[in-house]
């Protein structure tokens, strides 16, 4: 396979990866920041949907970390289905995860 058959001429840009990027890492940061906030969350014993569930001041920053992050993904997805053609097949379930999982911040 040559690297033309991977590649193809940038349309959008190369913005597509750093958005991954910002979104993996505003989630790492947000997440904790929101258990932090919240006080009586536990790793291992509550699910992350308790953080974005209660009425405390951690809904909000839970909820901007997965609307952020599915946000970034869908246009890391969207990048990577007019960028990559390797990934054609794999980045509309991409773009499934990433909006269900901005919709948990909804």
């Amino acid at each position: 396979m040559a690297e033309s058959d991977i590649l193809r001429p940038s349309a959008i840009g190369n913005i597509g990866p750093y958005l991954a990027i910002l979104g993996s890492v505003s989630f790492s940061i947000l997440w904790p920041l929101a258990a932090l906030v919240a006080g009586d969350w536990v790793l291992g014993r509550d699910t992350l949907s308790e953080l974005g569930g209660k009425d405390n001041a951690a809904a909000p920053i839970f909820s901007a970390g997965c609307a952020l992050a599915g946000a970034c993904l869908f246009a890391f997805a969207l990048y990577l289905r007019s960028e990559v053609r390797a990934a054609r097949r794999s980045a509309p379930v991409l773009c499934f995860a990433a909006i269900g999982l901005a919709m948990v911040g909804v």
